[in-house]
């Protein structure tokens, strides 16, 4: 049975955002924004010199999902059902977080490439939450957003001025600019409700200047048919333990042990660089990654730069952004994965790299046999052939992102 109506979803196809009254009870609400609060006066959230409830924002993240009345949100019937419908796919937790604000704190920052002071959207494809082309947030209020509090402002229809453009095997985002956006109107959310935003949507909010703390649920769920761009965040294995089956489907981007390698399918009708490594076996651009386990509700599964730091080298110039394709066990027994990404040649060419001696360009069921690397036929296979919907990934760097 259909969760919102046709007209619901109608509204947030045409404003980008949809508050929903019921589909969460008192008692869930009641619960849920109890044990948050509690998370956050245990002390152990600390900011950059700052500790709770001092001015600032903080954040529960994935180690809270241990807590029953905290992780009921992450697959609550009702708000994924919802969040389905709305994606028009099945659907991946891509990030589950608590924001606080306390009194005093300011409010949210602008735009990351400088086109508004204080607004945003959060498509970045630099972030494993936000490069995916098609995800939503589903956003729980645990207070009553008022003026003084902070309110949630939107601006109308901003989810629909990027322009997309499908190159190739990837989807491209011109995004919107500041200057672009209508006025932004305030969403008037109250405790009890359920809002969904889409990626696109330009949103902001003001300091709290109430004597009341500001906090919230702000889950992300992307389609299953649209990958991260720079790859996904990866819960912990053990964080699935804690939930049922379908539950544990909504975290399915999950990892044992960390991102130990990367590979880089570089592609040009349907053929893929071979090249020669160091001791001349033949190889395909890449090297290691994650050092040791990344810490739980990072950005560190982003590990375009290191995969840059190795193949820029060996191709002989840097790309200005590559595409997730897949995560894939390093060896028999292993925790450890290998993340591949790829890209066109004409991306290579573009930067002035090429690949040093001849090039060598195989097909994709040789490239397993010939590297000693059996997974990156699968991968390769995967990139040519996969229906999905891919964007592209960038390092902070390569996103001009400053921190």
């Amino acid at each position: 049975m259909a969760v919102l109506s046709a007209d619901q979803i109608a509204r947030y196809r045409d404003d980008g955002f949809l508050v929903v009254p019921d589909l969460m009870d008192g008692g869930e609400i009641e619960r849920l924004a109890d044990a948050a609060r509690s998370e956050f006066e245990t002390q152990r959230h600390i900011g950059a010199g700052r500790r709770f409830p001092a001015p600032g924002k903080y954040t529960l993240s994935e180690d809270s999902l241990r807590l029953a009345d905290v992780r009921r949100v992450v697959d609550h019937p009702q708000v994924t059902a919802a969040a389905a419908e709305l994606l028009e796919d099945e659907i991946r937790m891509s990030a589950f977080v608590i924001y606080a604000m306390p009194p005093g704190s300011p409010g949210t920052g602008g735009d990351y490439l400088g086109t508004h002071e204080s607004a945003h959207c959060d498509y970045k494809p630099y972030r494993p939450v936000g490069s995916s082309m098609r995800w939503l947030f589903a956003i729980v209020p645990l207070v009553d957003y008022t003026e003084r509090v902070g309110p949630l402002l939107v601006s109308p229809g901003s989810h629909r001025i990027p322009a997309l453009a499908r190159r190739g095997r990837v989807t491209h985002v011109r995004r919107a600019r500041g200057d672009q956006l209508r006025p932004f109107q305030d969403t008037r959310l109250r405790r009890g409700q359920v809002a969904f935003m889409d990626m696109f949507t330009w949103h902001q909010t003001f300091g709290n200047r109430s004597d009341t703390l500001r906090f919230g649920v702000y889950n992300k769920y992307r389609a299953g048919s649209a990958p991260p761009g720079c790859g996904p965040y990866l819960f912990r294995e053990h964080s699935t333990e804690l939930f049922d089956a379908a539950g544990a489907a909504l975290l399915g981007d999950r990892i044992n042990g960390r991102i130990a390698q990367t590979r880089l399918l570089v592609e040009a009708e349907e053929r893929f660089l071979v090249m020669d490594g160091k001791d001349g076996s033949p190889i395909v651009p890449g090297g290691p990654a994650q050092p040791a386990a990344k810490r739980a509700g990072t950005d560190d599964d982003n590990v375009i730069d290191a995969l840059m730091r190795a193949a820029g080298p060996q191709l002989g110039g840097d790309l200005p952004w590559v595409s997730y394709v897949g995560d894939y066990l390093v060896g028999d027994g292993s925790a450890d994965v290998c993340r591949v990404y790829a890209c066109p040649r004409e991306e290579l060419r573009r930067t002035g790299g090429r690949a040093p001696g001849p090039e060598r360009w195989r097909p994709f069921d040789r490239l397993g046999a010939e590297t000693g690397e059996r997974y990156l036929s699968e991968a390769a296979e995967r990139w040519l052939t996969e229906p999905v919907v891919r964007g592209i990934g960038q390092s902070n760097a390569q996103a001009n992102f400053k921190g």
